[in-house]
């Protein structure tokens, strides 16, 4: 509710954070590729150190677990882009302060998922929040992030 009420009232224009729809198919996939690639290098340099010990959860997917992974991704996107990171910016006054503290953030919510977790989930963040001062489209970054999720799911894990 709080998230709706900044979306709406406080922001003055919702449509401005939520982005508009065009293009959200194609941002949506060059964030999901990108994502992937991240994901990719971060378990294969964790590889060499024999730290990737991501567990694995193929066996879980089933159509709730489909709808449950986009709708984390809805969620974490409204929260960490278009909440947190806008609003540590607010108070400090510096992107790059703010954008370290929200995908530290964002990585300690994955810290579940061991080292590659947090590693990839840093980095991500770090890279979704650059994407996201630069193209705040908020249906392609669900989007992107959800088919993400999936993806890492049934390829990867």
């Amino acid at each position: 509710i709080l998230l709706l009420l900044y979306l709406t009232d406080l922001s003055g224009d919702a449509g401005k954070v939520m982005g508009r729809l065009t293009g959200t198919l194609p941002t949506g996939a060059l964030i999901t590729l990108n994502l992937l690639l991240l994901a990719a290098a971060t378990t294969a340099l964790l590889d060499v150190f024999g730290a990737a010990n991501t567990p694995s959860l193929r066996n879980a997917v089933t159509p709730g677990t489909v709808i449950f992974l986009f709708s984390v991704a809805a969620v974490e996107e409204m929260f960490f882009r278009g909440y947190l990171l806008l609003r540590l910016h607010q108070i400090s006054g510096s992107f790059r302060k703010s954008l370290v503290v929200a995908a530290l953030l964002f990585a300690v919510g994955h810290g579940y998922q061991g080292a590659g977790g947090l590693v990839f989930s840093f980095s991500a963040a770090l890279f979704l929040g650059i994407l996201w001062k630069r193209r705040p489209n908020f249906a392609a970054f669900a989007l992107g992030h959800g088919l993400y999720n999936f993806l890492a799911l049934v390829l990867v894990t």
